[in-house]
């Protein structure tokens, strides 16, 4: 197999010669000894879930009235590093609501994610969970929130939400059509 064996580069399968004459090939690419379910062409781009695993590919060589043979390819490692998702910020940006981040897809396995929200850039203390209430002082407030993804020996991953303004709560009427009258 060549490639490098990282997330988001494409490994090819080098099955060598086969023969004697036509023989028909076959490609099933493995995680950790077990099959990656819809991998199975001469190429095999890994994902984040293939951080610190074990990547394989089984050629199958078939040719009518023979016994078909597989061959195994030597497993390389894949290096676990984070790979970051992508936050939003959920929920009514007005006072007394509550906002809530998503994070995102996060990988490999094991990554541990850590919260800081930020009201116009300042980091807000003791704001460091999945949620933020907003108060009657956040009115024209711009609300972020950073996620942090660590892993065990690798560099931590930072990734900061699309900001928020907090409205003050009151409704507008719809555009076209009249606002409240006096009569």
């Amino acid at each position: 197999m060549t490639g490098t064996p990282a997330a988001g580069q494409t490994l090819t399968a080098t099955p060598g010669t086969w023969g004697p004459g036509a023989v028909a090939l076959t490609y099933q690419w493995t995680r950790n000894g077990t099959a990656i379910p819809g991998a199975t062409r001469a190429t095999y781009t890994a994902v984040a879930a293939d951080g610190g695993a074990q990547l394989a590919v089984a050629v199958t060589g078939t040719r009518d009235r023979y016994a078909p043979v597989t061959v195994r390819s030597a497993a390389v490692a894949v290096p676990a590093t984070v790979v970051a998702g992508t936050p939003t910020i959920q929920g009514l940006a007005q006072p007394g609501s509550t906002l809530t981040v998503k994070p995102g897809t996060w990988g490999p396995a094991g990554v541990t994610l850590t919260y800081q929200w930020y009201r116009n850039g300042v980091a807000v203390r003791s704001a460091t969970g999945t949620t933020l209430a907003l108060t009657t002082k956040d009115p024209g407030v711009g609300i972020t929130v950073a996620v942090t993804g660590s892993l065990p020996g690798k560099a931590p991953v930072t990734v900061e939400s699309r900001r928020v303004i907090v409205s003050d709560g009151s409704v507008l009427p719809y555009p076209g059509r009249p606002g409240p009258s006096l009569t």
